[in-house]
C-alpha cells in the first residue's frame, strides 16, 4: 500500500528510478520479516481497515529521527499513508488524532512532522491540523537527487492554545468572533471609528492584502477562540496590532501564552510595539506583565478614551 501511496503523491517530484529503487527495497525487507512489530514504549502504529484489508497507517515515535528536533524533545509522525482509493475520508485526521492521543497519555506533549516542500497537497491538511511551519529546512537524500524537507511542528496539551495560521478563508470566522469580543469595549467608549467592534467583514478581508502583515487564528482543542494580528513595521521591528479571545473563555491566560507564541515566530525581532486603552488597567496589566513598557506617548480617541504605546526590546539575532 505505501508504494502506491508514494507513487501518487510523489509522481510529481521523484523520478520513475525512485519508486523502483523502493519497490525492489521494499520486497527484500518483506520477503525478511515474518511477522509485523509490535507497539513498543517509544513506537506506536495505527491502522485502518476496510474489507478486512489495510487501507492507511501512521506510525509514531516518542523521541525524533531529526537530530534538531531530537535535541528539543519532539515526538516524530515520520509516516503516514492512506490508500488512494480511501483518500480524502478524514482517515488521516482520525489516525493523527489517535497519534496525539497515545502521545499525550505517554506525557509527550510536542511533535513535529516533516514534509517534502513540494508536497503541497500534504502540508495543506498538515496546516489544517493546526501544524505550524517552522523556520528550520532540511534535505532528504535518495540515490543521486536531493529534495527540500520542511517540518510541521505541533504543542498537545489540553489546556494549551496553538496558532494557525489564518488565510482569507478565515474572514469570516475572525469577524464573527471579533465582534463578540469587543462588544463590550465598543459599548463602553462608542469609539465607533476605531474599535474593531465596528468594524466590517470587508475591512478585515482586505488586511490580507498586505504582505506585511500576519493573522494567527488562537486554538483550543482545535476550535478558534480568538485572532492575533502581527505587522512587519520596518525591518527587525513588529507591531502587535491586534489580539483578542472570545468573552466565554476570556481570562484563563490564553492571551499571554498567544503573544509568547507570537514573538516565538519572529526570532529575528529586535522590537515589538504596540497600543491598548490606557482606561483598561487590565490590558495594560497584561502587557507590562510580559515585558513591554510605556513609551510615554499618547493618543487620545473620545473624552473617555486615551490609547498609550508600549515597546519591548529584544535581544539582537544571532
Amino acid at each position: 500500500m505505501s508504494t502506491r501511496v508514494w507513487r501518487s503523491a510523489y509522481s510529481h517530484i521523484m523520478p520513475q528510478e525512485i519508486f523502483t529503487h523502493r519497490e525492489e527495497t521494499l520486497n527484500d525487507t518483506l520477503e525478511k520479516r515474518k511477522d509485523i512489530e509490535p507497539n513498543t514504549s517509544d513506537h506506536f502504529a495505527f491502522v485502518a481497515e476496510a474489507k478486512n484489508e489495510i487501507v492507511a497507517f501512521a506510525l509514531v515515535q516518542t523521541i525524533s529521527n531529526y537530530e534538531h528536533y531530537k535535541q528539543l524533545g519532539y515526538s516524530d509522525l515520520y509516516a503516514i499513508y492512506i490508500d488512494p482509493h480511501y483518500q480524502h475520508k478524514r482517515l488521516g485526521k482520525k489516525l493523527f488524532d489517535l497519534a496525539v492521543k497515545q502521545l499525550l497519555e505517554a506525557g509527550f506533549t510536542k511533535m513535529v512532522i516533516g514534509v517534502l516542500k513540494e508536497n503541497l497537497q500534504a502540508r495543506v491538511a498538515y496546516e489544517k491540523w493546526g501544524g505550524m511551519l517552522d523556520s528550520y529546512e532540511s534535505y532528504y537524500k535518495k540515490l543521486d537527487y536531493t529534495f527540500a524537507e520542511v517540518f510541521y511542528i505541533y504543542h498537545f496539551k489540553d489546556n494549551e492554545i496553538q496558532l494557525k495560521k489564518a488565510t482569507v478563508s478565515d474572514s469570516k470566522t475572525i469577524f464573527e468572533m471579533q465582534i463578540k469580543s469587543f462588544k463590550p469595549l465598543l459599548e463602553k467608549y462608542k469609539d465607533y471609528k476605531t474599535n474593531p467592534g465596528a468594524e466590517t467583514l470587508e475591512k478585515i478581508k482586505s488586511r490580507f492584502n498586505f504582505d506585511n502583515v500576519d493573522h494567527f487564528l488562537i486554538m483550543l482543542r482545535e476550535k478558534a477562540i480568538g485572532c492575533i494580528r502581527i505587522q512587519n513595521l520596518v525591518q527587525n521591528i513588529y507591531r502587535l496590532s491586534q489580539i483578542f479571545i472570545i468573552p466565554s473563555v476570556q481570562n484563563k491566560g490564553y492571551a499571554q501564552s498567544a503573544v509568547a507564541q507570537a514573538e516565538l515566530l519572529y526570532p529575528n525581532a529586535t522590537k515589538w510595539v504596540l497600543d491598548t486603552i490606557k482606561q483598561e488597567t487590565a490590558l495594560c496589566h497584561l502587557y507590562e506583565k510580559m515585558g513591554f513598557c510605556l513609551t510615554g506617548v499618547q493618543k487620545n480617541i473620545t473624552p473617555n478614551l486615551d490609547l498609550v504605546y508600549y515597546e519591548k526590546q529584544c535581544a539582537k539575532p544571532q
